[in-house]
């Protein structure tokens, strides 16, 4: 069983709200279409080539301020979720405003964003990354090899780590808040709907099928 489009777009929408209460949400693109042949696209290329493309055609619905992606593909029988980490270690918006023009840079907001973005896409140094994606893919099931929901960790790496519930998009983001954004992290404990969103992180998830769990898989971890 998967989740249903309505509660996809709805758990989308959250996503949206929750990063711009962290301050966090850069652009967004509320009409993204995703190709079907995007991943045979990206496996010729390297990273630092995917992250661009992923900008340059719009294959994103979050960008973040720290110039990192979200990605959320719905299909009935296959989600799939992308933290896709920005390849570059690049000032935000306002420490860059500030180097150069002080404390009065806002009088000149407008202006320093196109500097900003030509700054963005200049050779600026490279930082280690880790992108996370989260599959449900419940027909490729194989018993002890292959979990029908997993999380992939790193780039073209065999890691599979399975998980025991259906993830939503907002459960996705809430888990790469806390391993990513420490201190974004500490906000959303202080917020007063705390308790509704952690009810993401389980009570509101469907279970994966019991038809996707066999002995071989018991011998191996599983999160949620």
């Amino acid at each position: 069983m998967t989740i249903s489009l309505g509660k996809f777009k709805a758990s989308c929408n959250e996503v949206i709200d929750l990063i711009g209460y962290c301050d966090l949400l850069d652009n967004m693109n509320a009409h993204v279409r995703y190709p079907h042949d995007m991943p045979s696209i990206m496996r010729k290329l390297t990273y630092r080539e995917r992250w661009r493309v992923c900008i340059d055609e719009g294959w994103y619905d979050v960008i973040l301020s720290d110039g990192s992606l979200f990605q959320f593909r719905y299909e009935p029988n296959h989600l799939s979720y992308s933290y896709i980490v920005c390849p570059f270690a690049f000032m935000s918006f306002e420490d860059f405003a500030f180097d150069r023009l002080g404390e009065d840079w806002r009088e000149f907001e407008l202006e320093l964003q196109d500097e900003y973005e030509l700054y963005r896409t200049s050779d600026i140094a490279e930082q280690s990354v880790t992108p996370i994606r989260y599959d449900y893919e419940p027909l490729l099931y194989r018993k002890g090899f292959h979990p029908a929901g997993h999380l992939h960790f790193g780039i073209d790496s065999h890691i599979r780590v399975g998980t025991r519930k259906v993830l939503t998009p907002l459960s996705f983001l809430l888990f790469i808040l806390r391993q990513n954004y420490p201190v974004t992290w500490e906000k959303i404990l202080a917020h007063e709907e705390v308790k509704i969103f952690s009810r993401e992180i389980r009570e509101n998830l469907v279970d994966v099928g019991a038809e996707f769990f066999s002995e071989e898989d018991a011998y191996e971890h599983y999160l949620v």
